[in-house]
């Protein structure tokens, strides 16, 4: 019954070709402007509400993936190497968030710093805070056409 319900929806997603995105940013007010912006330029977009993040990209397979690098928890940057270890996940375009000056190189150097048998991995795309908003949905449509 279940695999029925995620085909069918599945195929519902093919045939309206709304993209789903997932934000991961600890800052609720981050999180309200993303939702509120890809949705009003129609996305569908998910949110963790709490629940471990690998488990819900997992159970909800998103178009793309908007993340922040520093968050209290845990790190932007461990749960990127996380979903690029996952068979399941490793093909889903991310889109790193940060407001670090030389964000860039930052997540190039700490990436390597986490894993260093990761060096070619690397986000998609990295974009720095505060948002330019024309350049995030070009590169959301970019990455998910």
């Amino acid at each position: 019954m279940l695999i029925g319900i995620l085909l069918c929806t599945s195929l519902l997603r093919m045939l309206k070709m709304t993209k789903r995105i997932m934000i991961v940013d600890d800052e609720p007010d981050v999180q309200l402007f993303l939702t509120t912006l890809l949705e009003d330029h129609g996305f569908e977009t998910i949110t963790t509400e709490g629940r471990p993040i690998l488990d819900v990209a997992r159970e909800t397979v998103p178009d793309l993936i908007c993340m922040d690098v520093v968050m209290p928890r845990q790190s932007g940057l461990s749960l990127f190497l996380g979903m690029k270890k996952d068979p399941e996940l490793e093909h889903i375009p991310v889109i790193m968030l940060t407001g670090l000056t030389h964000g860039e190189a930052f997540i190039r150097d700490n990436l390597k710093r986490l894993d260093p048998a990761a060096e070619s991995v690397a986000p998609d795309c990295v974009v720095e805070k505060p948002i330019q908003i024309d350049l995030l949905l070009n590169r959301i449509h970019d990455l998910t056409a």
